[in-house]
């Protein structure tokens, strides 16, 4: 069975992608009092009505949508001088595999994948958990950094085109999000 959006659904997709009633009501050649209808559930479009509706919100979510609205805001980094037991233990515990790696001021310097860590250990043995991170990290595990009001379509092609495994969010020199493909995937799941 095919589930239409209903209009709160529409509404929300609406803000999602920046646009106001009015906005909208013009790229799909309807009125703006009929999106307010629409949204507030008092009419029903018709089906040619919801299909144009649908075209442009889709059309605007994949040209505007900026990286920063789907991506994790909450970004969970290290310090280089911990130990890499620390790094191993959050991202076990958080279900991630790089974090960002950040000085005592809290200016990203490079980040450390798991991969990294799996490797170093298979060559070097467990001694190494006791090493800090600037020791261990590699200039292959750096993210790229992107201001934060990069859109989408530019972060989904430097995950899927340059094989990055994620990518930092910037705003005043400061990390406000993290992408991954993962999160990408999510973004066209909802």
């Amino acid at each position: 069975m095919i589930n239409l959006p209903t209009p709160e659904d529409l509404k929300r997709y609406r803000k999602n992608c920046g646009l106001t009633q009015k906005e909208l009501a013009e790229k799909a050649s309807v009125s703006q009092a009929l999106i307010a209808r629409i949204e507030t559930g008092t009419v029903d479009p018709s089906l040619s009505t919801l299909r144009r509706i649908l075209e442009v919100l889709n059309e605007t979510h994949q040209k505007e949508l900026k990286a920063i609205n789907v991506a994790v805001i909450e970004v969970i980094t290290i310090q280089a001088s911990d130990p890499l037991s620390k790094a191993s233990k959050l991202m076990f515990d958080n279900g991630i595999s790089q974090l960002p790696v950040c000085d005592a001021n809290g200016h990203v310097i490079g980040a450390i994948k798991e991969k990294t860590i799996s490797m170093k250990l298979i060559a070097k043995g467990t001694d190494i958990l006791s090493k800090p991170i600037t020791e261990i990290m590699v200039k292959e595990d750096a993210l790229p950094m992107l201001p934060s009001s990069t859109s989408l379509r530019s972060v989904e092609d430097l995950l899927t085109q340059h094989g990055h495994s994620a990518v930092l969010l910037m705003d005043g020199g400061k990390i406000v999000g993290i992408l991954t493909k993962a999160d990408v995937i999510k973004t066209y799941l909802r």
